[in-house]
């Protein structure tokens, strides 16, 4: 996939596509451990190639990015934002300022954004 139409999609679309392709790629690896073969192989590289490419764009390891581009992608202030996950301002700052959140707020996030919760993003749980 070329970059062009990486960009695209939508912040929350790009995130999508990149767990959808993530669980394509766990799927892939299970079966070439399984039954090995160059059409195996040669589609995990493919998926490889298009995940990383997808996790550079969204910068997806780095969940205060994730959630600024998400809120913002919506037209929303971070007061705004917080008041519609019924949490407190200085909740949301420090995620986004400081990178600390709650598990509660994380789940919370992951469930309004309607994305799965990584184990890279597990890291920001203070």
């Amino acid at each position: 996939m070329k970059r062009e139409q990486i960009r695209k999609y939508s912040y929350q679309a790009l995130l999508w596509e990149l767990q959808h392709v993530e669980h394509e790629l766990k799927k892939i690896k299970k079966e070439c451990n399984q039954t090995p073969s160059k059409r195996l192989v040669k589609k995990q590289n493919g998926l490889d190639r298009r995940y990383s490419m997808l996790y550079e764009q969204g910068n997806a390891g780095n969940f205060r990015h994730v959630v600024g581009s998400l809120y913002t992608e919506r037209g929303l202030s971070m007061k705004e934002f917080a008041n519609t996950m019924e949490v407190s301002e200085s909740e949301i700052h420090n995620l986004i300022r400081k990178g600390m959140v709650t598990e509660k707020l994380l789940d919370t996030i992951c469930t309004y954004f309607q994305i799965q919760k990584t184990p890279l993003w597990m890291r920001y749980i203070q």
